[in-house]
């Protein structure tokens, strides 16, 4: 989930009005909901969801609570057998990774999300949201974000995918 998404169970971040923080709703398959509280109220904002099919193939999907706009809501297949790399690439309203060798398949959307995303979803990138734990004003911020990232690769690639 950490590396399509940017989120991990338990990640939380308190600015001056707000707090978000990110739960596990579920956990086969894995669906993290992001919630966001302030001024007393407290609402789900977006659910996040990854299912392991077997052979490095992954179902992952996102559905937005709050403002279509936003994460959008889509589902796709991400079959990682064929991965030769995988990189986090900055720029733009979020980050976004490029998964070298990766298929990935758009199966349903509520917006268009498949036709506005496919460009991408046809060279092995995805649009990443968090993470939501570091700051961005912070020393060493961007450094941080590529080891985790890196780090969570690795695991897959020696662990999940054996690939």
């Amino acid at each position: 989930m950490f590396i399509f998404s940017g989120f991990q169970k338990g990640t939380s971040r308190k600015d001056s009005n707000v707090e978000i923080r990110v739960v596990a709703s579920q956990d086969k398959p894995l669906v993290l909901t992001m919630n966001g509280s302030a001024q007393g109220q407290s609402r789900d904002m977006a659910t996040f969801s990854v299912t392991d099919q077997g052979n490095c193939t992954f179902l992952y999907g996102v559905v937005d609570k709050m403002d279509p706009r936003m994460f959008g809501t889509w589902q796709v297949r991400i079959d990682l057998s064929g991965l030769s790399g995988a990189k986090l690439v900055s720029g733009g309203q979020s980050d976004s990774i490029a998964l070298a060798g990766a298929t990935i398949q758009c199966l349903t959307s509520s917006h268009h999300e498949c036709e506005h995303m496919q460009a991408d979803f046809a060279k092995g990138t995805l649009m990443r949201f968090g993470p939501i734990d570091l700051d961005e004003k912070q020393d060493g911020y961007k450094e941080q974000k590529e080891k985790s990232f890196n780090e969570a690769v690795q695991y897959l690639k020696t662990k999940i995918c054996k690939v």
